[in-house]
């Protein structure tokens, strides 16, 4: 889930994406419009540091020495200089490697007016001719002509057609034209975003719906980096996991179900055929003697005692897991009733020699639940601890308080759980014994009653073996 807070919503994307539509194309053609030089990396004219020296000694230009040292200086640099007097006459010229010159037929002429600079390309270079015209007392007195270069690194520069391009983007239709096919490219792009972002992640997400609703699960759900989106690929992958637990589930029940009808089946079937055929001996006249009638009726009246006992337990573990039966909660005296439970086994006990022992420490010990119920329960327990313990055994029932807690235990020392049994022993007609006799026990439904009672009471319980290897069952439910 931290991820999926972290993803923007649907409303935030639509938001940034709008902005983007409208800033970008206009941030493009501002960019490109705003004027620039056509030579990026030119570097500041050497001719500058002569400007002055040159034009504050015009009285100089006719002097040798004054044009020796000029020229020694300019030696050192690519910068040309022509100097005329009033007449237009040429008094010194410097070209680098080239011999001083009376005439300037190798110096480009210019055409520029009074104190005006301008550029023109030969590259490598760029040349910036500076024309100043000295006057004194408003007579004109000479022409400086300064040349020198601006040194380019890029690729030669045609300033005309820059020059005209720029004028068509920014005086002219071309700026509207870039705008608009901006404008286009940032639509495509934006569209081409939400294809893949919306609609194809929609377009994945319908077709594994169309599959988990056709019991496919083996599915990949996509996910986005739109919130919604995202959380709707979650969504369907949580109830895609919850669909197929409930649809194994759902087998689970269905399986089972065929157990619980087939141990019905046999466990009604038996008894009906033996009082079906204890009755059609008689009907036969077999039972011919008193004793051996009184024997056969004897054999049908367990027998019916037993079916009756059956029908019994279908009938309560069927409310108990249907919850159709309500708790008739009241104060319990857990001592007292263990009392009575034991009391109605101590004669099934002492047939068999088994001693029945319960431990407590409290003299009484309350509980909130249902006494029926809870009767039920620990008979249930009991009935089957005297089942499975030998002769001569005994069977210890402990209870006792912690936390709040009543902890119940009751122990036989009979041969315990094997281990594969003790996963399903509260499973509805499961038992250990695979015979399925039932002078070894009830039908399967003893434990999984009590399970389901002490459950309706807010408890637990667990079976387990104990150290000397008999069947110890534990449960634990809430004091008042």
């Amino acid at each position: 889930m931290k991820d999926v807070r972290k993803r923007l919503s649907l409303r935030v994307w639509f938001i940034v994406a709008f902005l983007f539509l409208l800033l970008a194309p206009s941030m493009i053609v501002l960019v490109v419009t705003i004027p620039s030089s056509p030579n990026r990396h030119a570097q500041q004219p050497e001719g500058i540091q002569y400007t002055g020296m040159i034009l504050n000694h015009v009285g100089s230009w006719t002097d040798r020495a004054w044009q020796s040292r000029l020229r020694a200086l300019l030696s050192a640099s690519s910068v040309q200089v022509r100097l005329l007097d009033s007449k237009n006459k040429t008094i010194f010229t410097y070209t680098p490697g080239q011999e001083e010159k009376k005439k300037s037929e190798n110096y480009p002429q210019s055409n520029l007016l009074a104190n005006e600079m301008n550029l023109y390309i030969d590259h490598p270079s760029v040349w910036m001719v500076q024309k100043h015209f000295i006057y004194e007392r408003n007579k004109l007195v000479g022409i400086a002509e300064i040349r020198a270069p601006f040194l380019v690194n890029g690729p030669p520069v045609n300033t005309q057609a820059h020059q005209s391009f720029h004028g068509w983007l920014t005086n002219g239709p071309g700026g509207f034209y870039l705008w608009i096919f901006c404008f286009a490219t940032a639509f495509s792009l934006i569209m081409v975003w939400i294809g893949k972002s919306f609609v194809s992640k929609m377009k994945g997400m319908s077709q594994a719906a169309r599959k988990i609703s056709l019991g496919d699960f083996e599915i990949s759900l996509p996910t986005s980096a739109i919130r919604e989106v995202n959380e709707l690929s979650i969504s369907l992958s949580m109830m895609r996991d919850h669909l197929n637990a409930a649809l194994l589930r759902r087998d689970e029940i269905e399986q089972e179900k065929r157990i619980m009808i087939a141990s019905i089946i046999h466990d009604l079937r038996t008894p009906i055929f033996t009082i079906i055929g204890h009755l059609e001996g008689m009907q036969k006249g077999i039972a011919e003697r008193p004793e051996k009638v009184a024997e056969y009726l004897k054999i049908c009246m367990d027998k019916s005692l037993l079916l009756n006992q059956l029908v019994s337990d279908l009938f309560v573990f069927s409310r108990l897991d249907n919850l159709d039966q309500p708790l008739h909660l009241e104060h319990v005296d857990w001592v007292l009733l263990i009392h009575q439970v034991l009391e109605g086994f101590q004669l099934m006990a002492s047939e068999k020699n088994v001693e029945l022992v319960h431990q407590h420490i409290d003299s009484s010990i309350l509980l909130s639940a249902d006494p029926q119920l809870l009767t039920r329960a620990i008979s249930n327990l009991l009935d089957n601890a005297l089942h499975y313990t030998p002769k001569n055994g005994s069977i210890t029932l402990r209870s006792t308080m912690e936390n709040h807690q009543l902890l119940f235990a009751i122990e036989d020392t009979g041969s315990g759980f094997q281990a594969v049994d003790l996963e399903h022993i509260f499973k509805p007609f499961y038992r250990g014994d695979k015979s399925r006799n039932r002078s070894t026990g009830g039908v399967g439904l003893g434990l999984a009653i009590t399970q389901r009672i002490v459950q309706a009471h807010k408890g637990t319980i667990s079976a387990a073996n104990s150290e000397s290897h008999g069947a110890v069952i534990s449960i634990h439910l809430p004091l008042v």
